[in-house]
């Protein structure tokens, strides 16, 4: 895909096709880990993103049976990170177990916000989340209560 800055906003942006592959998730972390690493990101919120991006990319295969599209962007100190597959069916939030659901549990414990675009058609839908880039394990509160 493509790496750049829009000159009227000011965001920067990236992106990467990911093929649907068992590799995917890990060349998805790299790929985030990376591009917030050149952003200025603290190591926290790399670990964060690269965590939450391999499992939403995880879920498009698992769960979609998908390629997947992932994209950042970064503006005003917040990482946008978006994973969009092709697939059928939404996310749903659950509680994890033997069987799974760790890849929105985690997004929901570790993003300051997160959501689901659907496509315009019947298949396929965007899921997106947002950390600071200068976050630290003070945000991660929200697992120890």
């Amino acid at each position: 895909m493509s790496a750049g800055l829009d000159q009227e906003t000011g965001v920067r942006i990236t992106g990467r096709q990911l093929g649907a592959s068992r590799h995917a998730p890990a060349v998805a972390r790299q790929f985030t880990r990376g591009f917030l690493a050149d952003m200025g990101a603290s190591a926290w919120c790399q670990q964060a993103g690269e965590l939450m991006a391999s499992e939403l990319v995880t879920n498009a295969l698992v769960h979609a049976k998908s390629a997947a599209r992932l994209w950042i962007s970064i503006a005003d100190g917040i990482a946008r990170i978006e994973v969009t597959d092709d697939g059928p069916g939404d996310p749903v939030l659950r509680d994890p177990g033997p069987e799974g659901g760790y890849g929105l549990w985690l997004t929901d414990m570790l993003a300051q916000s997160w959501g689901v675009i659907p496509a315009a058609g019947d298949l396929g839908k965007t899921v997106w989340f947002t950390i600071s880039l200068s976050g630290s394990r003070q945000f991660a509160s929200r697992l120890v209560s």
